[in-house]
């Protein structure tokens, strides 16, 4: 897998690199695997280049066939979507739905355990803190495992709400570099009994702009970038406040479909 992302990288760079690609796109073709059943090669190579398409937009095109042909191609092409997937004469292509939290929905999962433990990733920085704390004082999380790179402390106004708390430098994008601190519990606390482990995976920003906040930073310049702000308005994104971040997140948790995008949407109509 490594071999081949290296690969599409590598070819992907050089010809974004290249100046006299400035008015064309590049169009990556996979057979039979998205909209099916991918594989996790495939599926990697697909969550790469959607990546290059955000920092690039429309210049990479991904399509996906269930045979090759010139005519599947075309069709692809002419849709003018950046993903799409052709099955016969049938063109897919990927739309987010709205889900609407439903109260009666006896299906749903019960509430978060307050035995069971959370594992929050990203959890040193200001987005993994505030739904940390928010876990613990709203939905009554007792235990939280919080991974990030650095394993920093937790805070301490987190530590004086009761809860314990188990924090490990890891990178999760590579195991082998993982660490541990030693647990921080703000009280005694036996564990005498085993406990639920769910997830909780917070994406970071990407490091462009991450270098971005850190070099205004060290200029003494306000935090917020309007260039940044520019280019999460265009794709369609609104920017979240912490309240509306946190109220999606308590929707998210009523229902049972595997994956939301929780977020405001400003598209036009």
């Amino acid at each position: 897998m490594r071999d081949r992302l290296a690969e599409v990288l590598e070819l992907t760079q050089q010809f974004l690199g290249d100046r006299a690609n400035d008015d064309t796109r590049l169009a990556v073709v996979t057979q039979g695997s998205i909209a099916d059943r991918p594989d996790p090669v495939t599926a990697a190579v697909w969550g790469l280049l959607r990546s290059a398409q955000t920092e690039h937009p429309d210049r990479i095109l991904l399509i996906d066939v269930d045979t090759w042909s010139e005519s599947a191609l075309a069709t692809a092409v002419a849709t003018g979507e950046p993903q799409v997937a052709v099955r016969g004469a049938e063109v897919l292509a990927p739309r987010l739905t709205v889900v609407a939290p439903n109260a009666e929905d006896t299906t749903a999962p019960a509430a978060l355990d307050p035995n069971g433990t959370v594992l929050i990733t990203g959890a040193s920085g200001t987005l993994g803190r505030l739904v940390a704390r928010h876990l613990v004082t709203e939905h009554g999380v007792r235990h939280l495992l919080l991974l990030s790179r650095s394993g920093t402390a937790a805070p301490q106004d987190l530590l004086d709400t009761g809860a314990h708390i188990t924090v490990r430098a890891c990178d999760v994008a590579r195991p082998a570099t993982q660490g541990r601190r030693r647990p921080r519990p703000a009280r005694p606390h036996h564990r005498h009994r085993p406990r639920r482990l769910r997830p909780l995976l917070l994406r970071r920003r990407r490091p462009r702009l991450r270098r971005t906040g850190q070099l205004r930073r060290r200029q003494r310049l306000p935090r917020r970038d309007t260039t940044d702000l520019g280019r999460l308005t265009r794709t369609g994104l609104a920017p979240l406040t912490t309240t509306q971040g946190l109220n999606l997140l308590d929707q998210a948790l009523t229902t049972t479909h595997p994956a939301l995008v929780p977020a405001r949407l400003d598209l036009p109509t």
